[in-house]
């Protein structure tokens, strides 16, 4: 919304389109704000820099979570890791409108980078956590509560099986799985108040309303789908792979039909196309919460943070890449290019959707409980160790 907000473009009596300028990416300045009063302050981003902006956060988070996990899974410094993100995250949300107003969005792109960065090591020690503190019957309502904090812990520091994890092939299938799902979400989020304001022609307010729809209905299933997950698999009906298999088709294949839906519904239908946008990116909390998602908790708890760290180097990739893809696909913003765009979605739907299906399992590796022989642990605990060891 920020981005819709702040880039000027205004339609002629002829249908074309009139900007305040043409400046490129590099020399843009932020000089004003939303309101009509002072339009000639305003600014034009045209449609690369607006994907370049909209995916700047995740160069940063792909950046470093191999490290993160590897450090997770390595020290366990979960408190330390979590506390310096968090600070750093918070600090530099609350420079951003500081930074974009008076230092420029060149600026604003690298500080978006920098809480890219911030976010991975504020949150990508959650899951690791959340493997040593709850059972199998609790981790879909507490992961899903967990989900929107940041908690603390510590572990201790073990040898990683770095060759059976690369050649495992559920953790690929989770892996591939992610990079498909995570650039259709991140193209639908990021990309729907450009969408709204090309194409549905709702006002500012309405527009914020409208973009916010989905979020909100995801919330609510977010918080809800965990515990049914839970109720599901604790009945012991079907096996684990079996019920993360069917979450992830009700989360994918459902929204994915709804897109190709939306594809084909002109601007007189602006209000069933965003219903159907809500409830098809509302129902993605079915494969988030209880499909492929939280698979690696269940193929190798122990190495949960290294294996997260691999998932999210590679598949969280088109958070940068969707908006640069999504900005080519509709260089003027006609309805015909948008409809390209959700036909675009609803491929990638359904490429998550059968990708884990054929491939996927919730079931617990060889190698995915580490042995008391691969840990590496502080002076005092080895001692105690041994000392045991020799009592018996």
């Amino acid at each position: 919304m920020a981005i819709v907000c702040m880039n000027r473009r205004t339609k002629t009596w002829n249908g074309s389109e009139e900007i305040n300028s043409n400046s490129s990416f590099g020399f843009l300045e932020f000089n004003g704000t939303c309101s009509d009063a002072i339009k000639d302050k305003e600014m034009y981003l045209d449609k690369t820099s607006q994907g370049m902006l909209l995916g700047a956060l995740y160069y940063g988070v792909v950046s470093v979570q191999l490290l993160v996990g590897w450090l997770c899974d390595k020290f366990g410094k979960y408190k330390l890791q979590m506390a310096l993100g968090s600070g750093v995250l918070g600090i530099a949300s609350f420079l951003s409108p500081i930074i974009l107003e008076f230092a420029g969005v060149p600026y604003y792109f690298a500080l978006r980078v920098l809480k890219g960065i911030a976010t991975s090591f504020a949150i990508s020690s959650m899951l690791p956590m959340l493997t040593r503190w709850t059972t199998t019957q609790e981790q879909g309502l507490l992961v899903g509560i967990a989900s929107a904090g940041v908690g603390v812990a510590n572990s201790k520091r073990r040898v990683i099986p770095w060759g059976k994890m690369l050649r495992s092939v559920p953790v690929w299938s989770v892996i591939i799985t992610n990079f498909f799902f995570f650039a259709v979400v991140k193209g639908i989020v990021l990309n729907l108040p450009i969408y709204v304001k090309d194409v549905l022609d709702f006002t500012v307010t309405e527009n914020g309303i409208f973009s916010a729809m989905p979020l909100v209905g995801a919330l609510v299933l977010h918080l809800a789908a965990g515990p049914i997950f839970d109720y599901v698999r604790t009945k012991n009906i079907y096996s684990p792979t079996t019920v993360r298999k069917i979450f992830h088709v009700v989360g994918t294949l459902t929204p994915g039909a709804l897109m190709f839906i939306s594809s084909q519904l002109t601007q007189e239908h602006k209000y069933y196309i965003i219903s159907l946008i809500t409830v098809g990116y509302s129902l993605t909390e079915f494969a988030v919460m209880g499909g492929y998602n939280f698979a690696m908790m269940d193929i190798a708890p122990d190495y949960l943070g290294v294996l997260q760290g691999i998932n999210k180097t590679i598949s969280l990739a088109p958070g940068f890449i969707i908006p640069m893809i999504i900005s080519a696909l509709t260089p003027n913003g006609s309805e015909e290019e948008w409809a390209n765009a959700f036909i675009l979605f609803g491929a990638l739907y359904v490429t998550s959707c059968l990708i884990f299906v054929l491939t996927g399992s919730a079931q617990l590796q060889s190698w995915g409980k580490a042995i008391k022989g691969d840990m590496i642990c502080a002076k005092e605990s080895c001692k105690n160790f041994s000392n045991n060891s020799a009592s018996v």
